[in-house]
């Protein structure tokens, strides 16, 4: 995903650095320092320790424990075409990222009849459509689109990230994506309080200008542009002008050098704040319970106990639907309590919808992950989710268990003092016990 200095940043946070890997141990990479950590594995405390002469050596043996019915996984799970080998590092994307987020994003309001492809011009048009019928004039679109919430509501999201995570500084500050999606759920609820207007129609028109405009305080900043801006959103034809005029220009449309119609940050904060509306997500744990199934009861679910999880760096408690189509993963405290419980639901365009709920069981639009042993940062979902859960040639948001061999993931030392909890202790009689392990 190279399409210049600055959007290689970005490619490394969205689709490396940010992934919770909703279920199934995904990533969360680190940058490694070769001369103070060093590649290690997880003994089982469970059963005696192998000599160097004892141990397993087919790849399957050194990986993880032979229990589970989805591990080891094929490396080759991360791509559409068998041909291209993942572990080379050479596969060639189809589609650049900021396409492919496009691309997820309208599909998660367009119809089955108006879902889009990786054509920018058919994305663009979906964006404007749905602009154009939400109700609103471009001027009372940007009126919205301008209006910021007070200082409490973030403030009491930090309080409420605090409440739950470990370790958080007290100067905690919010990243730009999710100072963003915290202030277009305040636009949603103010676009939705107007008569006649749901939270659907309102995300739906939103869409536009967070994928394809400018954060409005960069054009407050520039007095001509913001003129210019108010001038041009009187017409009514405003948001067909706009597009045209974009696409005018070159676009990245497949990981090139070009520059991309898409705003990255912009769409990270409408998937946080949107998508979960769009998609009808459900407002609790027990509400999801009642849609998809109790995962915590019956036979129709696997369940596991993962001591130390690649993308959290300590205890989860997976669960996975028979039917393939369902996935729960529990973070787990020290107490073997449940810190936040992350989901996976196939949607109809064979995609993943990515939905977290916290220990009271609201719906939340973020997940937690260490910055380093009892020290938590927060991302914004399902971003966070993405950048594991993909392909890497057509880059679509497909893989259920993804590959940690092929995300290029380890449990490090730093020292002497290891990264991660090991949360053995909270297996459940006849639980399952699933060991990730690289030597």
């Amino acid at each position: 995903m190279r399409k210049g200095a600055s959007d290689l940043m970005i490619w490394k946070v969205t689709f490396l650095g940010m992934c919770s890997a909703v279920l199934l141990q995904g990533c969360f990479l680190r940058k490694a320092n070769p001369q103070k950590e060093v590649l290690v594995a997880i003994p089982d405390p469970m059963k005696p320790q192998q000599t160097q002469e004892q141990a397993p050596k087919t790849p399957e043996q050194k990986v993880l424990s032979p229990q589970s019915d989805a591990y080891p996984v094929n490396p080759q799970v991360h791509v559409v075409d068998k041909s291209q080998d993942v572990l080379s590092k050479k596969v060639k994307p189809a589609v650049s990222n900021s396409v492919a987020y496009a691309r997820y994003g309208v599909n998660s309001f367009a119809s089955k009849a108006e879902r889009v492809s990786n054509d920018v011009s058919s994305i663009a048009g979906r964006l404007v459509a749905a602009a154009e019928s939400g109700g609103m004039t471009p001027q009372e679109l940007f009126e919205l689109y301008g209006k910021r919430p007070s200082q409490k509501v973030f403030d009491d999201f930090i309080a409420e990230v605090k409440k739950h995570g470990e370790g958080i500084a007290e100067n905690y500050t919010l990243s730009n994506a999710v100072t963003r999606h915290l202030e277009l759920e305040f636009q949603v609820k103010e676009c939705s309080s107007l008569p006649g207007r749901s939270k659907i129609a309102c995300c739906s028109a939103f869409a536009y200008p967070y994928f394809m405009i400018s954060d409005w305080k960069e054009i407050e900043k520039d007095a001509v542009l913001k003129a210019s801006f108010l001038e041009k959103s009187k017409s009514p034809t405003f948001f067909k002008d706009h597009a045209a005029e974009l696409l005018a220009k070159p676009n990245d449309t497949s990981g090139s050098e070009v520059k991309s119609i898409f705003r990255t940050t912009g769409m990270q904060a409408w998937l946080a704040a949107c998508s979960p509306i769009t998609r009808m997500a459900p407002e609790s744990i027990e509400a999801f319970k009642q849609g998809y199934g109790n995962y915590l009861e019956g036979d129709d679910w696997v369940r596991e106990l993962h001591p130390v999880s690649m993308a959290k760096y300590g205890g989860r408690r997976i669960y996975r639907k028979k039917d393939g189509k369902v996935f729960v993963s529990e973070t787990l405290l020290d107490s073997c309590g449940v810190k936040e419980t992350e989901t996976m639901v196939f949607r109809e365009d064979g995609n993943l919808d990515f939905w977290s709920y916290s220990p009271d069981g609201k719906r939340v639009s973020y997940g937690y992950f260490p910055v380093e042993k009892g020290k938590d940062t927060i991302k914004s979902d399902p971003d966070s989710c993405m950048g594991c859960h993909y392909t890497f040639d057509t880059r679509e948001f497909t893989v259920a268990v993804p590959s940690f061999e092929a995300l290029s993931l380890s449990l490090r030392l730093k020292g002497d003092v290891p990264k991660w909890k090991d949360h053995t202790h909270c297996q459940k009689s006849g639980e399952k016990i699933i060991r990730h392990e690289k030597k």
